[in-house]
């Protein structure tokens, strides 16, 4: 697994042969969160299943088994954040790549810059982080720019 820092995020913990329980998908450049974390849907209310990345997350948690977050719009696209995400606390992978338009053969930062943005400019105090882990033992991070934050990018 390479490690780019600048951009293109991997933090691991753990075997690289996971096995992934659910894919959810982030529709919806909003900041809502799930609305029922036991029906195993990234859904912020009824209809039609906008998925946000607080609930994507959300949902993510709510399973014992390693699940994948992707994102369903095209690039470059920017969610911000009012308040922040919740803690990683189980297997999960993150690929920023998935989105429409990112250079999947890119070979460096410079040719596939990030896909999507986290901003936590609008997240008071001084301690919030971007993505806080906390007890995963696996946590992938790809294709994704995190900035404004009070705290950690990732902790």
């Amino acid at each position: 697994m390479k490690n780019w820092i600048s951009g293109l995020l991997a933090f691991g913990l753990g075997s690289c042969g996971t096995l992934f329980a659910a894919t959810f998908t982030v529709n919806n450049i909003g900041d809502l969160p799930d609305l029922d974390l036991n029906d195993n849907v990234c859904a912020v209310n009824a209809s039609p299943n906008p998925c946000t990345l607080r609930a994507a997350i959300q949902q993510a948690n709510a399973t014992p088994i390693a699940d994948t977050i992707v994102f369903g719009f095209a690039i470059p696209t920017t969610l911000d954040l009012g308040s922040a995400l919740p803690a990683i606390v189980e297997r999960l992978s993150i690929n920023g790549a998935t989105a429409a338009g990112y250079n999947a053969a890119a070979t460096g930062l410079g040719s596939a810059p990030p896909a999507i943005y986290i901003d936590g400019d609008a997240i008071g105090g001084s301690t919030a982080d971007g993505f806080l882990i906390n007890g995963a033992d696996f946590v992938e991070i790809d294709a994704i720019g995190i900035t404004g934050f009070p705290d950690n990018g990732i902790e």
